[in-house]
């Protein structure tokens, strides 16, 4: 026995040393199989059932085949089963998850290959609570009387506890870690937050005092391009430290704004920024009556960064290539929600990849399926704002975004229309002369009815209002800053007492100090990028008034295929025609009575979600006496089928479609 004993690699001072520790778990293990050597399978099997009931501690056994072969009631209770028939002759495959079973089983043969008694860790799942439990097991090799490996003797200690509190230890460190590295970029964030905000307040100082010297329309646009800077830098440093309260930091706070300005300013500076490409890119726009004066509640600069985001993802769809780039905005009465939609006639992405952008998925970066800039940015803006996000595309043919949001009250200083009585003077004050020329073209049609008067001096508006022989007669549109000469606005109308007949015409109505100033004087105000839009109503007695649409439309498309629609209208735009856009026959043939019977109208042939087609909506318009009428098909038709008041025109025919802007 001895020397059989000596080639079984088991230590014997190992053994008699772990003994006198007789609740060692290694010890007892060792000892077991010490005790089994020198016997047949079936004998040594047969010795550890009988040992195993005495032993205060799990003890299991397998063949060479990973099958269990026995094991005592502690060792069942440890792993969480009722009997020794949930393991018996069966493999750890059938009763551990395949992972946690190739795991045991790799242990297990690496001590019947190699003869040793080895330890590692093990993963279970405990069979009652199903609850994750971590051991230490240690397993030695069984041996018969002629020498060879029979079987793994083993036993587990849990280690469980210890195993959790680990991790918990770990994931203090990394969180402790992870806070450094979060303080040294807030340190980061702020020092180019301070590098940025400076130069920019400089510049912005700088357009102040040169404002004189300075054209308006740059002047304002110079001023809103500082100002975004600004808002950027300060953004930055409030997405790492929220409730930071220094002054120009922290968490932006959601506010009013009138959508269509800050989708005018984005698109204006995107013009800008490809005037490389301005024969490669053409940007349109459409924006409805409903929306031009609508407000939401948005963080400004985060909603400013989403479209231009958005934008980008659009111009990098193109490829460098011909196209173009549409932006919209209109409203949805019904849900009371504002929605803005980007489309482009890029490369597209597969509908994989969209559905997956749709759900919120991950997406990694790539910008060859269109979708690599600001995707992040865009979902964290949306999902801040209680906004919703949809998105459509095919390859080859292009994509459209559309975001909505909520619609909020109006704030009560907005002038939503101008309100005039008939046979009112007029006087328009401000020291941009070209702003003259605007209100000019506003008021040309109507100088039968109303008198207009100019200044550029605000003192002269004053002498000649307070010496009007009736001042009731008197309409004020005032421009606020008035450039070196001591007065504003509000002091001119402070000075006529004609607050009610006045309406103050800024660029500057982002300026709460301004806001709070003209409702406390009950003063109404008009953003002047939007005022030549605004509809206006003339009063020709206390019981009758009419409303004027100041912006007169020469063109209208009612075509079903969104992005082919704007693109014709983008052609008319670019020809400063105004024009008028519907998707569906049926809303157009509703609003045919606000226009003239010369318009042109160019209309699809079929419609996919109508019953009317080309013919019968060209039908209807001829019979109320519209006189310029195009079918804009895809196919050609015979000439007979074509009533002679009809003109049809091939879709892809872009050369007629360009003529009829000049006509």
């Amino acid at each position: 026995m001895n020397n059989k004993n000596s080639k079984l690699n088991i230590n014997k001072k190992t053994v008699d040393q772990a003994a006198h520790d007789i609740e060692s778990p290694l010890a007892i293990l060792l000892i077991l199989a010490q005790q089994c050597i020198g016997f047949t399978k079936e004998k040594a099997f047969e010795m550890l059932k009988t040992f195993a009931s005495f032993i205060p501690i799990g003890i299991y056994w397998l063949d060479t085949n990973n099958i269990v072969i026995g094991a005592n009631k502690n060792a069942i209770a440890i792993v969480g089963g009722k009997s020794i028939d949930d393991f018996l002759g069966k493999t750890p495959y059938e009763y551990y998850p395949h992972e946690m079973a190739d795991c045991i089983v790799q242990h297990n043969n690496k001590v019947i290959k190699e003869k040793k008694t080895l330890s590692q860790e093990e993963k279970i799942i405990d069979a009652t609570t199903g609850e994750i439990k971590y051991f230490i097991a240690y397993k030695t090799p069984l041996f018969d009387d002629n020498e060879n490996v029979i079987g793994v003797l083993g036993t587990s200690v849990d280690i469980t506890t210890e195993k959790l509190a680990e991790e918990h230890k770990k994931q203090s460190e990394f969180l402790s870690i992870e806070i450094e590295k979060q303080k040294e970029i807030i340190k980061l964030a702020d020092q180019v937050s301070h590098d940025i905000r400076s130069p920019a307040r400089s510049m912005y100082s700088m357009i102040e005092n040169n404002a004189d010297k300075i054209p308006e329309d740059i002047r304002i646009s110079l001023r809103d391009t500082a100002t975004n800077i600004i808002d950027v830098a300060s953004s930055l440093i409030g997405r790492y430290e929220k409730g930071r309260t220094e002054s120009g930091s922290g968490v932006e706070e959601s506010q009013p704004i009138i959508a269509s300005l800050s989708l005018m300013q984005i698109l204006s500076e995107k013009k800008v920024q490809y005037t490389s490409s301005v024969s490669v890119i053409n940007f349109t726009s459409e924006y409805s009556n409903e929306s031009k004066l609508a407000f939401i509640k948005v963080q400004p600069s985060y909603f400013k960064r989403m479209i231009s985001n958005l934008l980008n993802n659009a111009i990098e769809a193109l490829d460098g290539k011909k196209g173009i780039i549409h932006l919209g905005l209109s409203v949805d009465e019904i849900k009371k929600d504002l929605r803005i939609t980007i489309q482009d006639n890029g490369r597209g992405m597969s509908e994989e990849i969209a559905s997956k952008i749709r759900s919120g998925a991950t997406v990694a970066t790539d910008k060859k399926e269109g979708h690599g800039i600001g995707l992040t940015q865009i979902r964290e803006a949306i999902a801040n704002n209680r906004g919703k996000f949809d998105i459509t595309s095919k390859l080859g043919e292009g994509t459209t975004i559309c975001v909505t949001f909520p619609l909020t009250t109006p704030p009560q200083w907005l002038a939503k229309d101008i309100k005039l009585n008939l046979g009112d003077t007029v006087v328009v004050l401000d020291d941009d002369t070209s702003i003259h020329g605007v209100w000019d073209s506003y008021f040309k049609a109507y100088l039968d009815k109303l008198q207009l008067k100019h200044f550029i001096i605000g003192t002269e508006a004053i002498n000649f209002i307070n010496t009007f022989p009736d001042k009731n007669k008197i309409f004020l549109l005032t421009d606020y800053e008035l450039m070196k000469q001591g007065i504003t606005g509000i002091d001119v109308i402070q000075k006529t007492d004609i607050f009610e007949r006045s309406i103050l015409v800024t660029s500057h109505y982002t300026d709460t100090k301004l806001q709070q100033q003209i409702i406390e004087n009950g003063i109404r105000m008009l953003p002047k990028d939007l005022a030549s839009g605004v509809s206006m109503h003339i009063c020709e007695s206390n019981e009758k008034c009419s409303l004027i649409d100041s912006r007169k439309v020469n063109i209208v498309i009612c075509e079903d295929d969104e992005l082919l629609a704007n693109i014709e209208a983008g052609l008319f735009r670019s020809k400063n025609k105004q024009v008028d856009v519907y998707y569906n026959p049926d809303n157009f043939l509703k609003n045919i009575s606000k226009y003239d019977h010369n318009t042109i109208m160019c209309i699809d042939n079929e419609f996919k979600d109508s019953k009317l087609s080309g013919f019968d909506v060209a039908k209807q318009l001829h019979e109320q006496g519209f006189t310029r009428l195009y079918l804009v098909s895809g196919r050609e038709f015979e000439r007979d089928k074509v009533p002679e008041y009809l003109t049809t025109i091939l879709k892809d025919d872009i050369d007629t479609i360009v003529k009829l802007t000049e006509s």
